[in-house]
């Protein structure tokens, strides 16, 4: 049930995304590239949960209206023939939910995945809440891309109850969610999770804790994890926070400093987004998102750690991780104790070091 507080905040979000320009008239899809991963997303309607005033801090926009659906395809089949031989992953999203056929129909739907099935892609991954995920629709994934391997991508940003309601507000049953994610798996896919890092309300220490409970949440449940350092986005109650003092960019050596309580298997399986590697910006305004901070010295290779956990060795052990011995380690909870680190000689694990020598 929402609290008044909850009320108040998403009542203030809405008011700071009053004047949000829609998507630039004539743009049908958003196209980002990283590795070997090719995003399309549809840009179709608005999110749900942005139209509700939930999710303080995010910025899916808003499109004007939804487009015929030959756009989107004749659209889709460009980008497919630009694509690099390179590419091994295909995410297909919306500005919301991929599942929700009020932005995405199912005409559409089934289209789309008609095409992502004749591509010479292997992986096909989904963007969706979790909500939206039903047996019908997994049936229907199922049969559209018979030899592709297949992950389902879904929010979940925290799995502390009382964030979720009182600073997310999207109404996530972390037990309904649970047994969504068990549905996914059932069909033989994987299930990916959004998390969260840098929460609003929360110290660093709490904002750190945080992330590596619900990380700890999503290994045990055998689920690949997308985690996201927080940006501040134009036309959101975060980005007024920030401009009123009440909210400061993480930093962004809290994420290798996430990374390294990870085992070694355990860090193959995380993917990193949206850490300053793409540009959101409002041509009409020019508003713009702000990213993690760090100082010049550490800031390129601070990113560069960034840049291989998301193009290397994220998605390497993809189909594995389900079935092979880093998700039976994962499952059996085999995650280290952490203890956020206030001294400023920063001590990386092995794995860390690899990737991140100091």
């Amino acid at each position: 049930m929402e609290s008044a507080e909850s009320a108040i905040l998403m009542r203030a979000n809405l008011q700071a995304k009053k004047n949000r320009p829609s998507f630039s008239h004539g743009k049908v899809c958003d196209v980002f590239c990283s590795g070997n991963l090719i995003e399309i997303g549809f840009l179709s309607g608005r999110c749900c949960n942005d139209r509700r005033g939930s999710c303080i801090m995010c910025d899916y926009g808003a499109a004007n209206g939804i487009r015929p659906i030959q756009e989107y395809l004749v659209e889709m089949d460009r980008i497919l023939e630009e694509a690099a031989p390179s590419v091994h992953v295909l995410l297909l999203c919306t500005n919301g939910s991929f599942l929700d056929r009020t932005q995405i129909s199912q005409e559409l739907f089934q289209a789309v995945l008609e095409r992502a099935a004749q591509s010479q892609i292997e992986w096909i991954e989904i963007e969706t809440h979790y909500k939206d995920v039903t047996p019908k629709k997994l049936r229907q994934i199922q049969h559209l891309l018979p030899n592709k391997r297949i992950a389902i991508e879904m929010g979940l940003e925290t799995t502390n109850p009382v964030y979720q309601s009182h600073i997310i507000m999207k109404e996530i049953d972390l037990a309904a969610y649970e047994r969504t994610v068990a549905l996914i798996q059932s069909f033989g896919f994987l299930a990916e999770v959004n998390i969260m890092v840098g929460l609003p309300f929360l110290s660093p220490k709490e904002q750190f804790d945080d992330a590596v409970r619900t990380m700890e949440w999503a290994f045990r449940h055998g689920c690949g994890l997308v985690v996201f350092p927080m940006n501040i986005k134009p036309y959101t109650l975060l980005m007024e926070m920030f401009r009123s003092g009440h909210y400061q960019p993480i930093s962004s050596w809290m994420l290798p400093l996430l990374l390294d309580t990870l085992s070694g298997p355990q860090l193959e399986q995380v993917t990193v987004a949206w850490y300053g590697n793409r540009e959101e910006i409002y041509p009409e305004t020019q508003e713009r998102a702000i990213f993690s901070r760090s100082c010049p010295s550490c800031a390129a290779e601070i990113k560069r750690v960034y840049r291989q956990c998301s193009e290397t060795a994220a998605k390497r052990c993809w189909h594995s991780f389900f079935r092979g011995p880093a998700g039976a380690a994962a499952a059996a909870g085999r995650t280290p104790k952490t203890r956020f680190p206030h001294s400023r000689r920063i001590r990386l694990s092995p794995s860390m070091r690899s990737i991140f020598p100091i």
